[in-house]
Formats: C-alpha cells, sequence, structure tokens
C-alpha cells in the first residue's frame, strides 16, 4: 500500500491512522495471507493450528479467528501480535504510514502524556548517542581498532552499515562530553542507560573502547546497546541496563529483519550471540534472531511463536551451550512452539562454523536438526547407571519436561523414549511421574489448554447473533429492523448494545457498517462484530438474505409468545392456588389474546 502522509493536527489521530493504515498489510507483515473471495486467510498467530481458521477482511478492516475467538481492527492486532498498549500501537502504525501524531492524543490523561513525552526523549537521546558511535567508528582515528577487528572477524562493511554498527572511545567522558555540546542533560543519559552515576555522583559513559550493536524495538527504533570489548575487559559483552524502552526478556535482536525473512519460510533461527546473528547476515541468511545476554524467556518465545512456526536452537557446542538449550526446551513446550537444534562440533559456536563449511554447510546441517526434546531425552538417559534407583533419578529429572508437554503426540512419543530406554512398561513410566506430581505440591501437570469452540458453526449461534449477522452484512436491513420492534426481545446484553448501536448506524447506499466498530468501546463488543462481520455468508444474495432475517425475527417472535405463555401458565396457577378467581379470568384472557397471536402469525413469524 502506497503511504499517506498526513499532518495530525487537531484531527482524530485515530481515525487518520486507521484510515492510512491497511489491515492486510500490517497483517501480511506477520501471518502469511491467502486471497480466497474477497477475504484473505492465514494460520493464527495468536494459537497453535494447523489448518486456517484466522480471516482478513479487507472491505471492513477487520480480523477474526474461528479458532480461538481472538478479533478485532488494525490497531486491535498490533497491540495482540506485538504486545503493545493502545498508545504505543498507534505510534508503530503512526510512524509506518508518516502520520504526525499530535503532542495530546484525545482521551489521553496527563500521566500517558508525560510518559510519551519521555519515550519520545530517550528515542532522541539514544538516536544522538548511536551517531555519536558510528562517526567513532567510521571517521576516527581511535576506530582503527575496532575496525581491524572488523576485518579479522570477516564482517562485510554493507552488514556494518547496516546495523549502524559503532565504537566507543576508550575515554570516561567522550559520549558525555559529545551530549553535554548537543544539550542533553546528563539525566536524560543516566536514564537512557548510555551514562552512569557513581555514589559520588561522578558520572561517567557506560560503554568504553567496546564495539557496539545497536538494539532496537519491533518498529526497528534504537532503545539499547551492546558493547564487545576489544581489549579483553570484563565482561566481554556489556548492554544497556533496564529503561523505560528497553526489556531485555522481551525483546530479541534482530526481530524485525528475521519476522520479515520468515513470512516464506515460517523457521527461525536462534543463536546466542550479536557476533554469531551476524556472520548469517553477512552470507545473506536473515531467519536469525538472537538473545540479548540473558537466558530465554517465555516472553520471548511467544515473539517467535507470532512468526515462526519452528525454532531452531543454534547454540554453542560446549557444554555451557548446550545446557542452556535444554533449560529453554519447557519455555517451547508451554508455548507449542515445536524446537529443533542441529549438532554443531564440539567446542565450536555458529560463526566459527558458518567460516568453515560455509552457509551451504549449516544449511545441510539444518537438514539434520533433530528435536531438542528427544535430543534431552537421550542425553539425560545417557548418564543413567543402570540401578533401579537411577532410572527413578532419571525420570524425575525429565519431569519439568513432560509436565511442560501439551501435545498428546508429543507427550506419547516422549514416554516411548524413557520406556524404552529404561526397559520399562509406558505405564510404569506414567505411573512415576504422575506419583512424582502428587508428592511434589508445587509442580502442576501441562498446562492447561482451553478446548476449541468452533465459532463459525450456525448451531452455536443464538437467534440475537443470527439476527444481527445478516443486518452487519447487508446495512440496507437496518431500517426494517429498526421497525420490527425486535430490540425489545434481545435477551443477551451484549448483543443488545450491539444491537442499538447498529439501529443508530445510518450507512449510505453500498457502505459497510465498519463504523460501529469504534463506536462500541469496549473490547468483547468489538470482537463479536468482527466475528459476525467475517463468518461465512451463506445467503448468496439481498433477496435470500431478506428471507433469512424474516425468518429469524418470526422465530424470535415464536420465542417471546412461548415465554410470555409459560410466565402466564405459572401465574395462573398460582392465582388457583390462592383462589383468586378474578386473577384467573384476567390472566386466562391474556392468554387467550397470545395463543391468537400465534395462530395469527405466519410461518415466518409475521403477521
Amino acid at each position: 500500500m502506497v503511504s499517506k502522509r498526513f499532518s495530525a493536527g487537531n484531527a482524530d489521530a485515530v481515525t487518520m491512522v486507521k484510515d492510512a493504515a491497511d489491515i492486510v498489510d500490517v497483517v501480511g507483515q506477520v501471518v502469511k495471507l491467502r486471497r480466497v473471495g474477497n477475504r484473505y486467510l492465514g494460520l493464527c498467530p495468536f494459537h497453535q493450528e494447523k489448518t486456517p481458521s484466522f480471516q482478513v477482511d479487507s472491505q471492513n478492516q477487520l480480523f477474526y479467528c474461528f479458532g480461538c475467538g481472538t478479533g478485532g481492527d488494525v490497531l486491535s492486532f498490533v497491540t495482540k501480535s506485538q504486545n503493545l498498549s493502545f498508545g504505543e500501537a498507534l505510534e508503530f502504525l503512526a510512524d509506518r504510514y508518516h502520520i504526525q501524531l499530535p503532542d495530546k492524543e484525545p482521551g489521553q490523561t496527563s500521566g500517558e502524556q508525560e510518559s510519551r513525552k519521555e519515550a519520545q526523549g530517550l528515542y532522541q537521546v539514544l538516536e544522538v548517542a548511536a551517531d555519536y558511535f558510528y562517526q567513532q567508528l567510521h571517521h576516527s582515528t581511535a576506530g582503527d581498532t575496532a575496525r581491524r577487528y572488523l576485518e579479522q572477524r570477516g564482517l562485510p562493511a554493507p552488514v556494518v552499515e547496516e546495523q549502524r554498527m559503532g565504537y566507543a572511545p576508550n575515554q570516561w567522558d567522550g559520549l558525555l562530553n559529545h551530549m553535554r555540546k548537543a544539550g542533553i542533560d546528563r539525566r536524560a543519559g543516566i536514564e537512557a542507560g548510555l551514562l552512569v552515576a557513581s555514589s559520588s555522583d561522578r558520572v561517567y559513559d557506560r560503554f568504553r573502547h567496546r564495539l557496539i550493536f545497536p538494539i532496537t524495538d519491533d518498529r526497528g527504533k534504537i532503545v539499547a546497546f551492546g558493547g564487545r570489548s576489544l581489549d579483553g575487559a570484563e565482561p566481554k559483552y556489556l548492554n544497556s541496563p533496564e529503561t523505560p524502552l528497553y526489556h531485555k526478556g522481551r525483546m530479541l535482536y534482530n526481530l524485525v529483519r528475521a519476522r520479515e525473512a520468515c513470512r516464506q519460510l515460517r523457521q527461525v533461527v536462534l543463536v546466542e550471540g550479536y557476533m554469531d546473528l551476524l556472520a548469517f547476515h553477512a552470507r545473506g541468511f536473515y531467519r536469525v534472531v538472537a538473545t540479548l545476554g540473558t537466558a530465554l524467556t517465555a516472553q520471548q518465545v511467544r515473539l517467535l511463536r507470532r512468526f515462526a512456526d519452528e525454532a531452531v536452537m543454534l547454540y554453542d557446542g560446549d557444554e555451557a551451550g548446550q545446557k542452556a538449550m535444554f533449560k529453554a526446551m519447557p519455555l517451547f513446550l508451554g508455548e507449542a512452539l515445536p524446537v529443533s537444534c542441529p549438532r554443531l562440533p564440539t567446542g565450536m559456536d555458529p560463526d566459527d562454523y558458518l567460516k568453515t563449511e560455509g552457509l551451504a554447510g549449516f544449511e545441510q546441517l539444518l537438514e539434520q536438526r533433530e528435536d531438542l526434546g528427544k535430543v534431552a531425552i537421550t542425553r539425560t538417559l545417557a548418564g543413567w547407571d543402570g540401578t533401579l534407583a537411577g532410572k527413578s533419578k532419571a525420570i524425575e529429572q525429565l519431569q519439568p519436561l513432560f509436565d511442560a508437554a501439551q501435545q498428546p503426540v508429543l507427550q506419547a512419543e516422549y514416554l516411548r523414549l524413557v520406556a524404552d530406554r529404561l526397559g520399562l512398561a509406558e505405564s510404569v513410566v506414567q505411573s512415576q511421574l504422575q506419583r512424582n506430581r502428587r508428592s511434589s505440591p508445587g509442580r502442576g501437570g501441562p498446562a492447561r489448554v482451553h478446548a476449541k469452540v468452533d465459532f463459525d458453526d450456525p448451531h452455536n449461534q443464538t437467534l440475537e447473533e443470527k439476527i444481527l449477522r445478516v443486518v452487519l452484512k447487508y446495512p440496507c436491513l437496518i431500517q426494517k429492523f429498526r421497525d420490527s420492534g425486535a430490540l425489545e426481545h434481545f435477551h443477551e446484553t451484549s448483543l443488545r448494545t450491539i444491537a442499538e448501536a447498529l439501529m443508530q448506524t445510518d450507512p449510505g447506499p453500498g457502505q459497510s457498517v465498519a463504523g460501529l466498530y469504534d463506536r462500541l468501546r469496549d473490547a468483547d463488543l468489538q470482537e463479536t462484530v468482527s466475528r459476525l462481520l467475517l463468518q461465512e455468508d451463506h445467503y448468496g444474495d439481498l433477496e435470500a438474505a431478506c428471507l433469512h432475517f424474516d425468518d429469524r425475527l418470526g422465530a424470535l417472535k415464536q420465542r417471546q409468545i412461548k415465554k410470555s405463555r409459560k410466565d402466564l401458565l405459572q401465574s395462573i396457577r398460582q392465582a388457583e392456588r390462592d383462589g383468586d378467581q378474578l386473577k384467573v379470568k384476567e390472566l386466562l384472557q391474556q392468554f387467550q389474546s397470545i395463543y391468537c397471536t400465534r395462530q395469527d402469525l405466519s410461518p415466518d413469524g409475521s403477521p
């Protein structure tokens, strides 16, 4: 889609962003979509599935998953898929479509406005720092050491340039002085993680004599830096501390580039170090991300699951690398993201292997990858000492893996492997696992999986939903809906709220009712509208839709008559028990009137 440029001024920022953004374009960056008629279909990024049930409606600019029930508009998709707040999602789309947001968004509190201002200030400070580091690497004598190091590591100039890599001089106040000249308060530098304040109130540069790797968020904005020591100083890699913009356990290095590359093949390689990742980039391979100096977290695995159907862990071939992989295994099982690992030669890291075997060699290694759970089981059982006590110990060591595994097929396969290796019946291994769970109160079983509901099954819909569905798809029926008086028979509060908002809508000829979504505000109501709009149209044309509408209105009225008759019969019986003959006579007359009304209704419910 061609980006539009707007000046927000005092106009509604949300409306402008939604008018500029194309939901197919935005969702397509995360989900591989296939056009089917006037819809787009793909695998849902919010739950694990093999058959696509996720749909995008370009006309109404809405999405809905009929597998897990998640739906909404383009802003809702960005908040859910990128784990952003509403305001952050608005800024994400505004940046993408070149829209200048007002200083204060409609409905924004003073606290939210202040937080947004603070974030914008920090982004600017980090950009100033990035430019400084870049200049020091490329245009200063002090950067000679860093440039020679990059040559030795075989990192091509285009990769260095694309990553905006830099160099922090071996000075205590190089960046501090640069920021002072740029008019930046040192407190902002401390807040951004660039400067350090000592207990004696001395302020100095955090990064000194280090090769600098800018770290970006999922919008491509610099939020932190990593620094590689060039003189043997410890730590070897130093990262920015946590800041209002940088949360290392919820981000991944080069996520944006990997997400784009995974659109064709939804498989991502996970490495531990910056240089390992850039070694892949140097060879034109971009489906790779790296952790940020910490152990892998559940939030990071969740990020991977949004754009990949398989993760390949390529950690160092030493003992520490193997242990880190096995420790992360339950996280992947908990998120139902398949994970595998190729076998690097002992002592080799990914960079070493690529230098030795090249990308072709790595792709061959990738073909030989194994399920990480199987590798973990094989390795654990290799330590079994052959004793009965050793069998119990081995099963106990594997307990976290079984507790985290959600898929029955995976559980069965792991159970078979353990039973075969230990010479036990599968039922015995299963019993031991259950016994271990009972004896450890804090240990739960497999993560609970919600039962899948078929949201697209008409049999799961109420009469009210069926009526709303046809009116949403054919807005020309809104006036007929108003005149029918059906609203008074809507029992469910949420559907009644949608119906009331719908009756206030007056779309012109050929227009949709997508604006209804914005007026509802409540997220659950918005999801319901998304679902009803994206459900398959079984009517075919307006004439058939009108017949369906009349039929459902008639059924709704018949339901109300039945309820009234039932209530009256109960009241009549109570009056008879009370001996109130006058009331009995009055109620019988009402009952007869309702009966006549029912007899007068045609099969479609109309008089």
